[in-house]
């Protein structure tokens, strides 16, 4: 429980910073995405901030700063590698989107059903994506300590006895 609540206080500094940036990080996940797609994007003048995009940043590395179980040094590798991992999944879902787009364009009418049903799957794996790369990364750490306190014969909670 006090990883849980860690992780929410993180969350919670991380939400102002997590704002600042989103313009830029907005700015940079269209020209990546352009650039993937072989389109040239620009963003639109008028548009909105797409305030998700860094939050999914930010609670991402409020989950790994919360992880007391493992080293500093991992949770700064973990974060290296989970920002790049979010940046990719967040490209390959504006790539889908557009694709998503263009076939709505195309076809006559107002969309399916299958296709609003496909544009709420796109939404729900960005944000599946951040518990899952914490659960790959540094996640499985905390089932190997679970592993190692019950084969050592004492539970996880209980604390280590210093050796007399």
């Amino acid at each position: 429980m006090r990883w849980f609540v860690r992780a929410v206080v993180y969350a919670l500094l991380l939400t102002w910073p997590a704002h600042l940036i989103s313009p830029a990080y907005q700015g940079l996940l269209v020209r990546l995405t352009g650039w993937l797609s072989g389109t040239p994007l620009a963003e639109s003048p008028n548009a909105a901030v797409d305030l998700s995009a860094a939050n999914l940043l930010s609670v991402f590395v409020a989950l790994c700063l919360a992880s007391g179980f493992v080293s500093w040094s991992r949770r700064f590798k973990a974060i290296a590698l989970g920002l790049v991992f979010l940046v990719l999944v967040e490209c390959a879902t504006g790539l889908f989107g557009m694709r998503l787009a263009l076939a709505s364009a195309t076809s006559p009418g107002s969309p399916s059903a299958w296709h609003r049903i496909f544009e709420q799957l796109l939404e729900l794996s960005r944000w599946l994506a951040v518990p899952l790369c914490w659960g790959v990364l540094l996640g499985r750490e905390v089932g190997h300590r679970d592993a190692a306190g019950s084969r050592a014969g004492r539970s996880v909670t209980e604390p280590r006895r210093a050796a007399s």
